[in-house]
C-alpha cells in the first residue's frame, strides 16, 4: 500500500514538472513573438549596449550619458549594407529561410557530444529574432 503511494506522488511530481516546462516554454514563445511583432513597427526605445552602458554607469556610480542614435526607415539602408550585416551574423542567410538546419544539426551534434554550446555561435533563441525580423521586414 505505501508502495502504491510512492507511485502516485511521483507521478503527481513528473506530471507537474512537465506543465510547470510547457508553462515556461508557452511563456518564452509568446514573449518572443509578442518582442518580434512590436518591434517590427515600432523604434525600440533601447538596445541591449545600452541597458549595459547603463548598468555599468550606475554600478561605478558615474553619470549616464544616453547615446544619440538616429534610427532610420529600412528603405533608407542601401540592400546591400543589410545583406552585408546579416552576412556577418549567419553566412548562409541568403540560402535559407530563416532556419539554418546544417547549422541547428552541428551544433546538435556538437552539444551531444560535447555535452557544451560551440563559443563562436550564439545561443539558438539569441539567433532566431534576427532572421524572422529581416524576413518581415523584406530583406534577403
Amino acid at each position: 500500500m505505501a508502495q502504491l503511494k510512492k507511485q502516485k506522488g511521483a507521478k503527481r511530481v513528473i506530471g507537474w514538472s512537465k506543465r510547470f516546462i510547457l508553462q515556461v516554454l508557452c511563456i518564452f514563445l509568446i514573449v518572443t513573438i509578442v518582442q518580434v511583432v512590436v518591434l517590427r513597427f515600432s523604434d525600440p526605445p533601447f538596445t541591449v549596449r545600452m541597458a549595459w552602458s547603463w548598468l555599468q554607469s550606475k554600478l561605478a556610480a558615474k553619470q549616464y550619458k544616453k547615446p544619440n542614435y538616429q534610427w532610420r526607415e529600412l528603405e533608407e539602408i542601401s540592400p546591400y549594407l543589410r545583406k552585408a550585416v546579416l552576412a556577418g551574423e549567419d553566412l548562409r542567410f541568403l540560402s535559407h529561410h530563416g532556419f539554418d538546419f546544417a547549422e541547428l544539426s552541428e551544433a546538435s551534434k556538437s552539444f551531444l557530444t560535447d555535452k557544451r554550446l560551440r563559443g563562436d555561435k550564439a545561443p539558438l533563441p539569441c539567433r532566431l529574432p534576427g532572421p524572422f525580423f529581416c524576413g518581415l521586414a523584406g530583406v534577403g
